[in-house]
């Protein structure tokens, strides 16, 4: 499946992408923001397609102007290890090469997985996961009508660590959680949205 925004193409990964991403996520900011190292060379980029990128619902962003991929977006449909998280939510996961920050193309990618959960694929509520830090990736989130719902300690497997996590949720477009059936309230330490 292929998603298309005025700008961006969202479409699967293929193998030929493996010398793009890496020198996108050769960049330490890039994993750092979203929870994994930075790669090392062309060959990890290829396994990290064939066995990460290769799930459903994932998709190279690419900028529809010059035909290059300049990030990956996400729905991640299996939600196991957190409480937060019943059938019918999928987790947003999205990041876009560092030259390509500040102009709009992760809000748009964003937006456009939030027209397909609700109307394609008919999900409940969306979460976006980051960690407190990422001051750029909130701001995508916010702009996508997330609100901030909880904070957890969580491991993060690629990076053999423990982080906290900032979980934001919203409910998916063209569902009944949209037309005023909010279950995406604040609490166990959640916060008004910043300003």
């Amino acid at each position: 499946m292929e998603l298309k925004t005025k700008r961006l193409l969202l479409r699967p990964w293929h193998e030929e992408d493996a010398e793009r991403l890496y020198r996108l996520c050769r960049a330490p900011e890039i994993g750092a923001g979203a929870g994994f190292p930075p790669h090392e060379s062309p060959d990890m980029s290829r396994a990290v397609i064939r066995d990460v990128l290769s799930q459903p619902e994932t998709y190279a962003v690419v900028n529809r102007r010059t035909g290059e991929v300049i990030g990956s977006a996400s729905l991640m449909l299996s939600l196991e290890g957190s409480e937060s998280k019943r059938p019918g939510d999928a987790e947003v996961g999205y990041w876009i090469g560092r030259e390509y920050w500040g102009w709009g193309f992760a809000t748009e990618a964003l937006s456009a997985l939030v027209r397909h959960a609700g109307e394609d694929l008919g999900l409940r509520r969306l979460w976006g996961v980051i960690f407190p830090g990422n001051i750029g990736s909130r701001r995508v989130l916010e702009k996508a009508g997330f609100t901030l719902d909880h904070r957890e300690d969580t491991y993060v497997a690629q990076l053999g660590l423990t982080r906290e996590t900032l979980y934001f949720c919203r409910p998916a477009q063209g569902t009944a959680g949209e037309k005023g059936q909010n279950d995406c309230l604040p609490r166990n330490g959640g916060e008004p949205p910043s300003t």
